[in-house]
């Protein structure tokens, strides 16, 4: 097996050119597994990515001590085991070889290159990588909603009309001042040091939405993603029952400090929540022309948020799934 042509065809090095493959090549090494033979479980550290050469690889969720639930599946030049990578988290799944399955293993520590090099090749990565974990994290969100009698809450009626489909629809006054140390305490800009902050604010746009006003609707298309200053803003789904009555559920209550609607952000798909401001809300906003800006200038500014939008949707996962995993043990006691 060329450890290094699995890469090149691989989903998520297919942009790279032969020089960053070059760079990259020194961090691989193969892997053979056995029908049912485990790469990672759920729950322990990793610091590795899988890419399917030959075989099958599935991926699983504990439900409970005897119980998993398949979320995904992966073929040939497909990748899986990334997310445990970022945030320092440790795994959210289990995976387990389908048939006798071989390919290529890469090592985390590949990703401090691509902090450190910023080659637009990376930058592919590294948004390939948000959209796999966007995708994840529907998942788990969707099992989570799918549970019967799983303790969520629910609201009687959604406002008809979202601040991104009308703009501001109250007279707010004067634009707030953000404040740059108040942000650096944030998770999501940890790293980041005052000239960063300033210069990612330069692409921004400061917003404020009174209690109860929608941010943006469920199945719209997400040109902007935000992040919370202050205030709150709560996540709710809406479906139709079986007897044709439709609930919004409650699935998240986000905080200052998170992202939120980077999930239809990097994939192009419609949302698939909507979200309402829990109270007087302040959010930044950063529309998809002016991320595209950011990052094609290959600035560290834009490699570092990248990496702390990863972070935050690893972290979220992990919540789901401790969510997910609370609801299930719920549902057993009842049963």
């Amino acid at each position: 097996m060329n450890l290094a042509e699995v890469v090149r065809n691989s989903n998520l090095f297919a942009d790279l050119n032969e020089e960053e493959l070059s760079e990259i090549s020194l961090f691989l090494r193969p892997f053979s597994k056995s029908d049912g033979e485990l790469f990672f479980t759920q729950g322990e550290d990793g610091d590795d990515i899988f890419i399917v050469d030959q075989g099958e690889a599935e991926l699983f969720v504990k439900l409970s001590l005897d119980q998993e639930s398949k979320i995904a599946e992966f073929k040939r030049y497909e990748h899986f085991g990334e997310l445990s990578i970022f945030n320092g988290s440790k795994r959210t799944a289990t995976a387990k070889a389908k048939g006798l399955t071989s390919g290529v293993i890469v090592s985390g520590k590949v990703f401090a290159l691509m902090k450190l090099v910023r080659k637009s090749g990376y930058v592919s990565v590294l948004k390939r990588l948000l959209v796999g974990a966007t995708n994840s994290l529907r998942e788990m969100t969707n099992l989570l909603a799918n549970v019967s009698d799983v303790p969520l809450q629910t609201i009687k009626t959604l406002p008809n009309e979202s601040w991104e489909e009308v703009g501001p629809i109250y007279d707010y006054g004067d634009v707030p001042e953000i404040s740059v140390e108040n942000l650096r305490r944030m998770h999501l800009f940890d790293e980041f040091n005052q000239v960063m902050v300033d210069d990612i604010l330069s692409y921004m746009r400061v917003l404020k939405l009174k209690r109860h006003q929608v941010l943006f609707s469920q199945h719209s298309k997400g040109e902007s993603c935000y992040v919370i200053v202050s205030g709150a803003l709560q996540i709710v789904r809406s479906n139709l029952t079986k007897s044709d009555l439709k609930t919004h559920t409650k699935v998240a209550l986000l905080a200052p400090g998170r992202p939120v609607g980077h999930l239809s952000f990097f994939d192009d798909s419609l949302r698939s929540a909507a979200a309402i401001a829990a109270e007087n809300t302040t959010l930044l906003e950063l529309s998809r022309d002016k991320f595209d800006q950011l990052i094609s200038e290959g600035s560290e500014v834009g490699f570092l948020f990248m990496f702390a939008l990863l972070d935050d949707l690893v972290d979220a996962m992990r919540n789901t799934n401790k969510r997910f995993q609370f609801a299930i043990s719920q549902q057993e006691k009842l049963s």
